[in-house]
């Protein structure tokens, strides 16, 4: 390649770079200035939580990733399964303290789970009115029609397969109007 187009190709580079750092920069400044002009409206300690629900370590940490790809006006927790998510979203045993373990904006939540499973965690929302509002987000690998007809029924606002993809999440994430900064 000859150098005047190698340069050109850098040039080009350099300058798309530089416009994506300019919008970056007019985002954050819009992010503080919101949190400046309504501070109550993002502290990441009230209701800011998205509660992934997953048995397979490997898996949550996957999603985990994912996730923080964005920077999200949430922190996210992790349980790794049925029963454990049921206690965090009522608050009970060791999830009492809500500053420490706030009510779930969303549920990631995986289907297959020994015990408890998934399916499990939907019907019990649905029982509980004051908890069946929540958005929660299957997920599996199998993706069995029959199971996610099961879990619409219950519920659930959405489906990933398993892997996880990350632009599907970013996608999901969007279309529940979960904040999304990058």
């Amino acid at each position: 390649m000859p150098l005047e187009e190698h340069n050109a190709q850098l040039r080009a580079v350099i300058e798309q770079n530089h416009r994506t750092l300019e919008r970056m920069q007019q985002l954050l400044a819009a992010l503080e200035q919101s949190i400046s002009s309504n501070p109550a409206d993002f502290n990441p300690s009230e209701n800011k939580v998205i509660l992934i629900v997953d048995h397979n370590p490997n898996d949550a940490r996957r999603l985990e990733r994912t996730v923080q790809r964005w920077r999200l006006l949430t922190r996210l927790q992790t349980v790794s399964n049925g029963a454990e998510a049921i206690a965090y979203i009522k608050g009970d045993g060791k999830y009492k303290d809500r500053a420490s373990f706030p009510e779930p904006l969303l549920l990631f939540l995986d289907l297959k789970m020994p015990s408890v499973d998934g399916l499990d965690v939907l019907d019990w929302l649905k029982q509980h009115p004051q908890y069946a509002t929540f958005p929660v987000v299957v997920m599996s690998a199998r993706g069995e029609s029959t199971e996610v007809n099961r879990a619409y029924n219950l519920g659930a606002r959405s489906f990933l397969a398993k892997p996880i993809d990350p632009d599907e999440v970013k996608r999901t994430l969007e279309k529940l109007r979960i904040p999304i900064l990058s």
